[in-house]
């Protein structure tokens, strides 16, 4: 655990169903897991978690114990366990050793790994190589212990800068970071 405080927002589409958006929670939890963060103490929300937040934040492990304090109410912390009496998550699913978010993943590659990398003309041999290399890397970095579909991204910026991303999955909800 690091002492550093995380912010995050609701990410809501228009014109897409609520199904499609990504809560603070969610987002908050795939923020620490993209750097890295190996455990969460405590939230501030607004708002009292709903469902799927509350069974999303059974993703980590030892979840039952992390505070949580909704500032639009009483102000009164509450426990994720207060929240969800009789969770259902992971440890009902998975077996002991499989990785939770905010646990070091090293997912096994599935599918063809020599997958084409799209360039549009603009790629060196080097870009190229970077591109696989960190799509690859967010791969085996994935939170998909149910499906072992471990989706992948890089993409590259003007100044040759690689930006890569993969999945956290729960059993009620994709994010993609």
């Amino acid at each position: 655990m690091s002492g550093c405080i995380y912010a995050s927002v609701n990410l809501e589409f228009r014109g897409l169903p609520l199904s499609h958006s990504v809560h603070a929670e969610q987002f908050l939890v795939v923020n620490a897991a993209a750097v890295g963060e190996s455990k969460l103490c405590a939230i501030a929300i607004s708002h009292m978690p709903c469902g799927h937040c509350r069974q999303f934040l059974q993703e980590i492990r030892g979840a039952g114990g992390i505070r949580i304090i909704v500032t639009s109410s009483d102000a009164k912390w509450r426990t994720v366990s207060s929240l969800l009496p009789r969770p259902f998550g992971p440890h009902d699913l998975l077996p002991k050793h499989v990785p939770l978010v905010l646990e070091p993943h090293n997912s096994p590659l599935v599918g063809n790994p020599a997958t084409a990398v799209i360039t549009n003309g603009f790629a060196n041999g080097d870009l190229e190589a970077r591109l696989r290399e960190a799509a690859e890397a967010a791969a085996r970095a994935a939170h998909t212990p149910y499906s072992e579909c471990s989706s992948r991204f890089a993409v590259a910026d003007g100044e040759g800068r690689v930006y890569a991303g993969g999945y956290a999955w729960s059993p009620r909800r994709i994010i993609r970071h």
